[in-house]
């Protein structure tokens, strides 16, 4: 009897052994935090909000949280727990502008080394009450001033094949809105995806990145729409863009 216990309690520590090897061999999820609940009248949020998180379930890479609202800016702890804040919420009344508190936080969580992924049309939040949050973004869309054409199918050329982001995607067609004139604030970016414009006459940066302190702004503005961002090439720049936030590459 007592070397069959022996010989089960061998196993079960081996079987135990196994397991937490495999687990260490998982590759740690990315903890995102997805922002949202609101946006202009003609975008429907839930929609967009889902076509995102469809994207980065997809990928496996991530542990993402839901919120509507910015609400867990302003507690510092909870929002360092993450690695990447995923910004959709186009605010236009239904929560509290941010408060000075909440963008020190948000700009010491990214200047500490995590990352900012905008989508679409979240870059216009706050811009009354904060401009800052929008110099934040880099380029941003500004009321009066941004602006594109009717949604329309429009062609979108790599500019760079070789970033993690962009490696073995082609120049892909998608239906979409096609944003222009965005307000700069940071002119030194690096732009992944642009596509020439029929409304502002120039070729527009569409997908594109910059450092802020040791962390990584990364701005998306596809993604009118859920039929958008269910565009094959979009998607997987939704998901490796939020996964090069917040890491600086994008794993095999």
């Amino acid at each position: 009897m007592r070397t069959i216990l022996m010989t089960l309690a061998a196993t079960v520590l081996l079987c135990n052994t196994v397991f937490a090897a495999d687990e260490a061999a998982k590759p740690k999820l990315i903890r995102a935090l997805v922002i949202t609940g609101e946006d202009v009248s003609a975008h429907p949020w839930q929609e967009m909000t889902l076509g995102t998180l469809k994207a980065l379930y997809e990928s496996k890479k991530f542990d993402v949280t839901v919120e509507e609202g910015i609400a867990t800016l302003g507690d510092k702890e909870r929002l360092n727990s993450f690695d990447v804040v995923v910004f959709l919420l186009c605010n236009m009344g239904r929560f509290d502008d941010i408060n000075e508190t909440q963008m020190a936080n948000l700009t010491a969580f990214v200047e500490g080394g995590k990352g900012f992924y905008i989508q679409h049309i979240a870059s216009a939040s706050f811009q009354k009450t904060c401009p800052e949050f929008g110099k934040f973004c880099g380029r941003w869309w500004k009321w009066g001033e941004a602006g594109h054409g009717p949604r329309s199918v429009f062609k979108s050329t790599i500019r760079v094949t070789d970033h993690p982001v962009t490696k073995g995607l082609n120049d892909f067609d998608t239906d979409d809105e096609l944003y222009a004139k965005l307000h700069v604030d940071q002119e030194n970016i690096n732009v992944l995806v642009d596509a020439y414009s029929d409304w502002s006459k120039n070729t527009e940066p569409l997908i594109f990145w910059f450092n802020r302190g040791k962390g990584i702004v990364f701005y998306n503005t596809y993604g009118h729409d859920g039929k958008a961002l269910a565009t094959p090439e979009v998607a997987t720049l939704v998901a490796r863009g939020v996964e090069f936030a917040a890491t600086g590459t994008v794993a095999e």
